[in-house]
């Protein structure tokens, strides 16, 4: 199918059939993740498994979800056309987000904790404060933030690229729009910080953004950020799940879903590929329109379309 106005359920059905085979039979079956535990490397293996579980079918089809609402709401799908993508019920429980207050009271009590005396100390708090707010006005993914390198980081075109992680089932490559000011005075600031700790020598483009003095790679903010989760004293939310990094991508896509930013959840969420930013039109009157509705009456600091 190359045009989106001939969509029809079948469609739909085989593209769902085609992304199962992918984690049931094909090459997602033999994916491995690696992450770390208590500071040590731990490589797992998917289990091979008959049928998908439900968190993985749902997060298969909550792009093309958006994607139909887009259509349909751009007048490139019959808004009345009977178009079903199957959303199964979880057993699993939710992770927990972060409120907006909460999420403010984070990054105010990060800043605020900068302002100590020793200097190593002050580094490190430094760096940490940077680390919280581009979660906070990203919706990345802690394992790929901490892993950007300079590289990585397009400023002109308020882009950060993420080239993911060798077997990762996760954190594929994708591309993620910084649609807030925020990133970009927090990054423009860690330049002049590192560029000064060189005595004016430029940055390697291949020296990690989260980078120790020494110039070794930063692997973990856990210590420090549950240190100042526990200083903001929040009541622990319902469930068994606490408060973590993660509950700022939460944060994150929730807020953008409140504010009708439908293309940004494909950005924030796995569906932005770098395939996808091929065949996204920024230009077209349907983006713009898109555009328009997103920032009409939205105060705070979402930038204008023509700096994307």
């Amino acid at each position: 199918m190359k045009d989106i106005r001939s969509l029809t359920q079948t469609h739909i059905d085989e593209y769902l059939e085609e992304r199962k085979a992918y984690w049931v039979t094909g090459a997602g079956a033999a994916l491995t993740q690696t992450y770390l535990r208590k500071g040590r490397k731990v490589v797992t293996k998917n289990k091979p498994k008959g049928e998908l579980c439900e968190n993985t079918r749902n997060r298969e089809s909550t792009p093309l979800r958006q994607i139909i609402q887009l259509a349909k709401k751009d007048g490139l799908i019959d808004a009345n056309a009977q178009l079903d993508v199957e959303w199964l019920k979880s057993e699993s429980e939710p992770r927990p987000d972060f409120s907006l207050r909460q999420a403010d009271k984070i990054c105010r009590l990060a800043k605020e904790r900068m302002l100590i005396g020793n200097l190593s100390f002050q580094r490190d708090r430094t760096m940490l404060c940077a680390y919280i707010h581009l979660l906070r006005h990203t919706g990345m993914r802690p394992g790929e933030l901490i892993s950007l390198e300079w590289r990585d980081v397009d400023l002109t075109n308020r882009l950060l690229i993420i080239r993911g992680r060798k077997g990762g089932r996760k954190t594929g490559s994708r591309v993620v729009p910084l649609l807030y000011d925020e990133p970009i005075t927090v990054l423009k600031e860690m330049q002049n910080r590192r560029i000064a700790e060189l005595d004016g020598a430029s940055i390697n483009e291949n020296d990690p953004i989260f980078i120790k003095k020494d110039g070794t790679r930063i692997d973990s903010f856990k210590t420090s950020f549950n240190t100042l989760l526990r200083a903001c004293e929040f009541e622990h939310p319902s469930g068994k799940h606490d408060y973590s990094q993660y509950s700022f991508r939460h944060t994150y896509v929730t807020q953008i879903a409140k504010l009708g930013l439908t293309c940004s959840l494909f950005f924030a969420a796995d569906a932005c590929c770098f395939n996808f930013l091929d065949c996204w039109d920024f230009k077209s009157d349907c983006f713009l329109r898109f555009a328009d509705k997103v920032f009409a009456g939205v105060s705070s600091p979402i930038i204008s379309i023509n700096r994307i």
